[in-house]
C-alpha cells in the first residue's frame, strides 16, 4: 500500500502523486470559511488515490463549527475525514485528531495547554481499550519536543509525546508547525513525519510529498 501525506496546504492546490492511500492532516483552508472548505475538498476529492484521509486543522473552522456538514461533505466525496476516530482500509488502521494547544488568532480544534491531558483522552482510550493496533497515527499537533518549534517556542503536546512513545505506532503523521516542514525523525521504531507543505513563512516549499509504503 503506497501512502502520501500532506498538511498545511493552505489552500495551495499541489500536484500529488499517484497512491493507494493520501493523508492530509489538517489546514486545508487558511480562513476557514465554507467556500475556503469546499474548494479544499473539491481538490483533495480530485487526487490520484484511491483512498483519502482528512482530518482537520485549527485553521479549518468550517470543519469545527459544523462538523457534522464537513463530515457529510467529505463522505459524499469518498473522504474519511477523523476527528478522534479511525477508519480501516485495507486491514490496516489509521487513528486521527485534530487537537492543538491554543496559540495565535486561529481557534478551531484548539484548547488551553492546561487541558493537554484531557485533549488526548480519546487516543489513550482506544489504546487502552484493547482494540486493533494503530498502524498510522495522524494528528494536527506534533508531539512535544518533535519538529514542534515556532518562533523558538515548543508548540506540540506533551501528553501526545507521552502515549506515542509508550505505544510506538509505526508512523505518527502530523504538521501543524510550518518550520518542521519536510523533515521526519525515528525514535523507539516510530517514524515521526512532519508533512506541512508551507514554511514559517508561508511560502510553498519544494519537499517531496513524504511517500511510504505500508
Amino acid at each position: 500500500m503506497k501512502i502520501c501525506a500532506v498538511s498545511d496546504t493552505h489552500q495551495r492546490q499541489l500536484e500529488i502523486p499517484a497512491c493507494d492511500v493520501l493523508i492530509h492532516a489538517g489546514d486545508i483552508c487558511t480562513t476557514g470559511t465554507p467556500e475556503e472548505f469546499k474548494l479544499g475538498i473539491d481538490w483533495l476529492a480530485d487526487q490520484p488515490a484511491k483512498y483519502k484521509i482528512y482530518v482537520p486543522g485549527n485553521h479549518d473552522r468550517f470543519a469545527h463549527q459544523k462538523q457534522d456538514n464537513a463530515y457529510w461533505m467529505c463522505f459524499d466525496r469518498n473522504i474519511a475525514m477523523l476527528v478522534c476516530s479511525r477508519v480501516v482500509i485495507e486491514e490496516k488502521t489509521f487513528w486521527g485528531s485534530p487537537w492543538t494547544r491554543e496559540y495565535g488568532w486561529t481557534r478551531a480544534y484548539m484548547y488551553r495547554a492546561s487541558k493537554d491531558y484531557e485533549a488526548w483522552q480519546p487516543l489513550r482510550d482506544y489504546i487502552d481499550s484493547d482494540n486493533e493496533n494503530i498502524d498510522v497515527l495522524i494528528t494536527h499537533s506534533p508531539p512535544a519536543g518533535i519538529l514542534d518549534y515556532h518562533k523558538g517556542n515548543p508548540l506540540g503536546s506533551p501528553a501526545l509525546y507521552d502515549i506515542v512513545r509508550r505505544y510506538n505506532p509505526a508512523y505518527h503523521i502530523f504538521g501543524h508547525i510550518h518550520e518542521g516542514h519536510g523533515e521526519f525523525q525515528v525514535i523507539d521504531n516510530t517514524i515521526y513525519a512532519n508533512v506541512a507543505r508551507l514554511d514559517g513563512n508561508y511560502e510553498q516549499v519544494a519537499d517531496p510529498i513524504f511517500t511510504f509504503e505500508l
